[in-house]
């Protein structure tokens, strides 16, 4: 992962400086809320929902209250039933709330994925909304050159998303597909961990 967007080290719109890891540094994130105007931290609110096949999910939550409660933010954990919580996530009604989430956000560019994740004009927006990710989702939508559109990504988008941190992403795993007998050839990108290039599928002969 690189930074705090969705990106792979081989994808063209990255560079070495958003491959850069954020360090973990306590001391620099209570300075920086006493500059926010934060200097005893906040209270937040985090939901802890276990999804099937995503029982862990709770346990990444409580680690990651633990670090935020470090350096002064007040975490009130929630217990969720998954049912309540997607009713309310569908109703945008979790201003201010925090959670782990778990997803196979695939899509060819990253701000496909965005489109689902953060654009406020979708049906569906899963993590964040800001006006200045509109502008770059409505810009690159109707970008017909690929070329320009990775410009967008690695050179706007990206720094600008790695520098306003919506979301930290703290791993990623490989996806795990099974195959019958009539599939035949399935060329993967060395390095993508996730489902991509259906349309190169072959049957097996």
């Amino acid at each position: 992962m690189a930074g705090s967007w969705l990106a792979y080290p081989n994808d063209p719109w990255n560079t070495e400086a958003l491959k850069k890891p954020y360090p973990y540094d306590p001391a620099k994130a209570k300075a920086l809320l006493t500059e926010a105007g934060y200097p005893s931290g906040f209270d937040v609110t985090m939901n802890l929902t276990a999804w099937p096949g995503r029982g862990f999910l709770p346990d990444v939550g409580e680690a990651v209250a633990t670090y935020w409660e470090k350096v002064g933010i007040k975490v009130k954990r929630r217990p969720l039933d998954r049912a309540i919580f997607m009713a309310d996530f569908r109703a945008r009604a979790y201003s201010g709330v925090t959670l782990a989430y778990a997803a196979p956000l695939v899509a060819p560019e990253p701000w496909e994925v965005l489109f689902r994740g953060g654009y406020t004009k979708a049906a569906l927006n899963l993590f964040m909304e800001h006006p200045k990710l509109d502008e770059f989702i409505d810009r690159l939508a109707v970008e017909p050159n690929h070329k320009e559109r990775v410009r967008i990504m690695r050179d706007e988008m990206g720094p600008w998303l790695y520098e306003y941190i919506p979301g930290v992403a703290i791993g990623a795993a490989h996806n795990i597909a099974g195959l019958g007998p009539k599939v035949g050839e399935w060329p993967l990108i060395p390095g993508h961990m996730g489902f991509h290039n259906w349309e190169y599928v072959t049957r097996a002969r």
